[in-house]
């Protein structure tokens, strides 16, 4: 069975990319691929784990977790204005010392950091705050969220740890990071804070424990999670989102019949759904699922004519690690299987008398709760696989690049 994913009609891995486009590998001609588009730059972390600046309309290939996923994600904006250096508006306290210098970036390259001197065991607190950098942010009503985020890069210079505080109107309700250890390698650290109607300032303080501390690419978004860095330059910067056109024909599957399996992974649990579906192009005949504004979900969704015929919450363990997702389905026959596991079944679903679907997309089918998130795999079968073959497809022991070494009938590009 580790030939499996041969078996697709529609495959797609973190595989191929080019301007405009995400390349399927099955099948290996444009019916295939998926068009892109994302009209401002963006960054990545490369396989050599470095950020790196991607060009505007090129997807993402991402190794933020040490393995290759398609990187997709909403659009946001970075209101921190100097985010390699925080240059400006930041304040260093009494006892505390802070200055840019030149070292090497989280880019891996010589540019412009910052260094906090003087730490003294203190932990970070707006009004007592001797050994700490500071910065207050000025936010509106206008906003797009009732949530912010703080990320910032940060390194050892001699303290052994780090603290950041997250201040609603620097005297109100906070949330901090706790203790978090560092080392000589740069590491991403982030904190969120729910704000209260009345916010309109922001407060963040960074301190270390025991000693000197670097920081590069600091972030403050109106979002429930950090997103990749957005690097800012003497003003706010905003990140478009990412967004994926269809795939495929009527010829590459089957609402009769078949199956559809994909290995993904949330972003945060954001209180939304986020799909991947097999449609007509329209909420009247689809089969979708993906991460569910239910708490750890997986939404699994089939409508034919539209009419619901299935409609499941499959748990998940964790909504943001990778989960591996299989649907089957055929008349009065569906099932779910879930990282290996049998997670649902239906056995009275009508189901179209002929082929309707014609698209596989990263949206519901109809051009909304498009995708958000990380993708290793996406698989379409025009067959109905056993469970045996479903459970080894979303099993641990199964990997996709592996299998995809061992074929041999098709080409990776």
């Amino acid at each position: 069975m580790s030939n499996l994913l041969e078996r697709a009609s529609i495959l797609l891995t973190p595989t191929a990319i080019s301007a405009a486009a995400i390349h399927s590998i099955k099948p290996n001609t444009a019916t295939g691929d998926f068009s892109f588009t994302r009209a401002t730059t963006a960054t990545r972390v490369n396989s050599s784990g470095l950020i790196e600046d991607v060009a505007a309309s090129f997807p993402r290939i991402d190794f933020t977790d040490g393995t290759g996923h398609i990187l997709m994600e909403s659009a946001s904006t970075n209101l921190e204005v100097n985010s390699a250096d925080l240059s400006t508006g930041w304040s260093a306290s009494t006892s505390a010392t802070a200055s840019v210098e030149t070292g090497i970036t989280p880019f891996g390259v010589s540019g412009n950091i910052k260094r906090v001197i003087g730490a003294t065991n203190s932990p970070p607190n707006w009004v007592d705050n001797a050994d700490a950098l500071k910065k207050q942010y000025t936010v509106s009503a206008t906003d797009p969220a009732s949530t912010f985020t703080f990320s910032v890069y940060v390194k050892s210079a001699g303290s052994t740890t780090v603290n950041i505080q997250l201040r609603n109107n620097t005297s109100g309700p906070s949330t901090t990071t706790g203790v978090i250890s560092l080392s000589s390698d740069w590491q991403r650290v982030s904190v969120t804070l729910a704000v209260t109607t009345t916010t309109t300032k922001i407060g963040v303080v960074i301190a270390g424990t025991d000693g000197d501390i670097l920081l590069s690419g600091a972030q403050l978004e109106a979002k429930v999670f950090a997103t990749s860095l957005i690097p800012t330059s003497g003003s706010t910067v905003t990140r478009n989102k990412d967004e994926a056109g269809s795939s495929g024909d009527s010829s590459l599957m089957s609402s009769t019949e078949g199956t559809i399996y994909a290995e993904f992974a949330a972003l945060a649990d954001e209180g939304t759904t986020r799909s991947i579906s097999l449609s007509d192009g329209t909420q009247n005949n689809r089969l979708l699922f993906g991460p569910h504004a239910a708490a750890g979900g997986c939404l699994v969704n089939i409508k034919t004519g539209n009419v619901l015929q299935v409609s499941e919450n499959v748990v998940l363990s964790t909504i943001t690690d990778f989960n591996k997702v299989a649907i089957r389905y055929k008349a009065n026959d569906v099932v779910v299987f879930r990282n290996g596991e049998l997670a649902a079944s239906d056995t009275s679903v009508s189901l179209a008398s002929a082929d309707t679907f014609t698209s596989l997309q990263f949206d519901s089918g109809a051009g909304f709760s498009d995708f958000s998130g990380k993708v290793k795999c996406i698989a379409v079968f025009k067959e109905f696989l056993d469970n045996d073959e479903l459970e080894c497809l979303t099993g641990s022991g199964f990997d996709s690049f592996t299998a995809l070494a061992e074929a041999n009938s098709y080409t990776i590009i």
